[in-house]
């Protein structure tokens, strides 16, 4: 499953930290149309980085890989900061995978960011690899002229400026200029590129559902109810297959377990990528849904998918009333087609109510038997049987076993 039907963007919440940092930003390069429907409205803060013009953007419609390379000129690490160059020999290279229709499929072996160089203000002095970065997400703005516009969000990965980015994501702003991109990703397209990094705070998403009690074994319906107390954990898909596999892709990360009287759990702050949720089946049930018994879920940035629910049967149990079989996935059956509700136990396993009359056996063995007024075999539920002393007798007559396989047949 890509996303939960029920799966919605996050409204994202007002940041005032945000709004300030509009006012601090390096050489924002301004377009006269932005469209914000397919960019994700990234608006990098401090420490922020500006990458000139002479950067060049190319996209490859057969291998899907999206690649800049640029040259960083200027790194401001705060406010009140002075600009410093970054140098002698700087540059940035981001190479990511998108598919024809414009979504992100993905990083590429190794980091999927780098920027080297060094740099001097007097507060920070580093040089080599400044930062790396994994993608998280992409987007993209087809001005309809010759200047078109991307956005992007890393997550940190290592560099000298990292420890800057504590708890924060990397955010890039880019500018195309003399663009052939037509907002399609079915064709060839390149142009120039010059923009701004820096720190964005980090757009995470949720993962949700409910745990219910499969009341009749035929996996979720609305008759189902909820069931606390289990232990749902989810895993981060580590080898990117999209294939469960505990081995490969556990530990989990994460566990919940469900609420009492709703069932239900949630994981928060999760950051763009496939997951995989799975339950801790309790002693005495079976899984009925989802069939594979895992949910596969790839979120993108923000994004709230819900409804990933599980349900369980209880197993048949010779021990239980609700469940009076042993290995033999049978129900309760109704007397003369009359449903009766069960009684407790007792110790000849009777399975009473006043309109049933003697229809499971004993205790030992808890198979069902004929039951009601008119004797009707419950042989579509688990095979007939009589449990009661009367039943046990009739049972020695002659010829009895051959009169059972005709009703069973």
């Amino acid at each position: 499953m890509y996303l939960s039907s029920r799966a919605r963007p996050k409204k994202r919440p007002s940041n005032q930290l945000q709004a300030n940092r509009r006012h601090t930003r390096l050489w924002n390069e301004q377009l006269e149309r932005r469209d914000m429907l397919t960019l994700l409205g990234i608006d990098p803060g401090f420490p922020l980085t500006v990458y000139n013009s002479t950067g060049h953007i190319t996209y490859n419609p057969t291998t899907k890989n999206f690649d800049l390379t640029a040259t960083p000129l200027a790194f401001k690490g705060s406010e009140l900061a002075d600009p410093a160059p970054v140098g002698p020999v700087a540059s940035m290279a981001l190479h990511i995978q998108v598919d024809n229709s414009g979504n992100l499929i993905g990083g590429v072996p190794g980091d999927d960011f780098v920027i080297t160089g060094s740099i001097d203000d007097g507060t920070i002095n580093v040089s080599g690899t400044l930062l790396t970065g994994e993608v998280l997400a992409f987007g993209f703005a087809d001005s309809g002229g010759p200047t078109d516009a991307y956005d992007f969000r890393f997550k940190v990965t290592g560099g000298a400026l990292a420890s800057l980015y504590a708890g924060q994501d990397i955010g890039i702003t880019t500018t195309s200029e003399v663009s052939t991109f037509n907002g399609s990703f079915a064709q060839s397209f390149e142009g120039g590129a010059k923009g701004n990094i820096g720190s964005v705070a980090p757009d995470s998403g949720s993962i949700s559902g409910q745990k219910f009690k499969d009341k009749r074994g035929d996996g979720l319906t609305p008759d189902d109810v909820p069931l606390g107390g289990v232990t749902i954990q989810l895993y981060k898909d580590r080898n990117g297959d999209k294939q469960f596999n505990a081995a490969q892709d556990g530990p989990p990360i994460a566990t919940q377990v469900t609420a009492q009287g709703t069932g239900a759990y949630k994981f928060d702050n999760l950051e763009p990528g496939t997951y995989f949720v799975t339950e801790v089946v309790p002693p005495g049930y079976k899984a009925t849904y989802p069939s594979n018994k895992v949910h596969t879920v790839t979120l993108g940035a923000g994004i709230d998918a819900t409804g990933l629910d599980f349900a369980n049967e209880l197993k048949c149990d010779k021990n239980r009333c609700d469940k009076p079989c042993n290995n033999n996935p049978c129900k309760p059956s109704p007397c003369d087609n009359n449903p009766c509700k069960p009684s407790p136990c007792d110790n000849k396993g009777g399975y009473g109510g006043k309109d049933c009359g003697p229809t499971y056996g004993s205790g030992k063995d808890c198979k069902p038997t004929y039951g009601g007024s008119q004797g009707k075999p419950g042989s579509s539920y688990c095979g007939p049987s009589f449990g009661s002393s009367f039943g046990k007798l009739i049972s020695q007559i002659p010829g009895w076993s051959q009169v059972v396989s005709m009703f069973r047949h």
